[in-house]
């Protein structure tokens, strides 16, 4: 099952990164660098954030999320993206020529 948390962190996106709290799942599996996270929702960031694609940064986890019209996606942790096998860091973009750089826009 695992726990919900109340937790700091950072959003990183659309040219800002700012202070947030956010209220993420802990997992009952430990990893070997503390708690896995299983997903995670912003509580609170300042209303002015525009719409777009950010990074939140949390207790040494990474999630990406979306805000469309003032609400915000629930972010899932690279550590559950991954297949088993992947690395836990996904590459760097600029290392692969045929990357996608830009995040699609959803309607």
């Amino acid at each position: 099952m695992g726990t919900t948390e109340i937790v700091s962190g950072t959003l990183k996106g659309m040219s800002f990164l700012v202070e947030c709290r956010l209220m993420a799942k802990r997992s009952e599996v430990k990893t070997d660098s503390g708690p896995a996270y299983t997903r995670c929702a912003v509580l609170d960031a300042p209303l002015s954030l525009p719409d777009g694609y950010y990074e939140a940064s949390f207790c040494g986890h990474t999630a990406f999320l979306h805000k469309t019209d003032g609400g915000w996606t629930i972010g899932v942790p690279w550590r559950e993206l991954r297949q088993p096998g992947e690395p836990v860091h996904p590459k760097r973009l600029d290392s692969d020529p045929n990357a996608i750089t830009e995040l699609p826009e959803f309607p």
